[in-house]
């Protein structure tokens, strides 16, 4: 999770540098990004299609949340086409990545903590570790169908929040660059086709049930898949002032963009020297 946190602050740090220097460079260069824009679109299409297809067919539990973390990548990708597309809209980018990856720790640190669990108290990675989850280890079950729900996008969870910003910073973007749309579009349609996987695991933790016996997980994990479920409450309840603070970090991290096109103008039309008065 965290090196692919690190990937794309990296991917978006170069993104970043690139459309500075053509934001100083005048609108032209501007124009320029628009085939690399095009390329991160792309990626970031390829790269959803590709984690959620994979994960798709997996009974196996740590594949399946591995390749749907790589879905997840792609969504977080289309935050880079926003910020090298849709020119001084970039910042919506920024903040909707900024909440996304903050969101998408909590909610897969759980899902994956969940599974480590199972697996250690099974010896078995397969779905069927899971099945009747919901009597064996009750716990475990809700807040792991808490974390699954939220990595689909669904109210009332942070994940919804996260997934909304980021489909309405694309739809902003849009108004520059219209191809945003189908971005829009292609995260719609792979946030459907991941609904089957997800469900895949709650319909074996509560609807399939082999009889095999319950168990007790240790208190300090149990612990901490609890407060990474509560944070998915939480998060969609504080939608707003956390919106806000991204918002605004983002607004900031923006900012020296802004600095270096203002300079650059006014080395190209410098103010009129006052008259000297003897």
């Amino acid at each position: 999770m965290a090196s692919k946190a690190a990937g794309l602050g990296l991917l978006l740090r170069l993104i970043y540098t690139f459309t500075e220097a053509a934001s100083a460079a005048g609108a032209s260069a501007m124009d320029l990004l628009s085939p690399v824009a095009w390329v991160i679109g792309i990626m970031a299409a390829i790269t959803c299609r590709v984690g959620n297809f994979a994960a798709f067919r997996q009974d196996n539990i740590k594949r399946l949340l591995a390749y749907s973390s790589i879905a997840h990548a792609g969504y977080m990708m289309m935050a880079g086409a926003i910020l090298m597309a849709a020119g001084d809209q970039g910042h919506r980018g920024i903040a909707a990545l900024i909440f996304y990856v903050s969101v998408y720790l909590f909610m897969n640190l759980g899902a994956f903590g969940t599974a480590a669990l199972v697996i250690w108290q099974t010896g078995s990675e397969s779905l069927d570790a899971f099945n009747g989850l919901g009597r064996r280890a009750t716990n475990l079950a809700v807040m792991m169908s808490v974390c699954l729900f939220s990595l689909i996008g669904l109210p009332p969870l942070a994940g919804f929040s996260a997934k909304w910003w980021l489909l309405w910073a694309l739809g902003e973007g849009a108004a520059r660059q219209p191809w945003l749309w189908w971005l829009v579009i292609i995260a719609v349609i792979n946030t459907l086709i991941s609904l089957w996987y997800y469900v895949r695991v709650m319909i074996r933790m509560f609807l399939t049930d082999d009889g095999q016996e319950a168990f007790s997980a240790p208190a300090a994990g149990q612990a901490i898949i609890t407060v990474c479920g509560l944070a998915m409450l939480v998060g969609f309840v504080w939608m707003g002032p956390l919106r806000n603070r991204a918002d605004a970090l983002a607004s900031n991290l923006y900012r020296p963009r802004a600095g270096v096109a203002a300079v650059a103008a006014e080395a190209t039309d410098p103010p009129a020297r006052a008259a000297f008065v003897p």
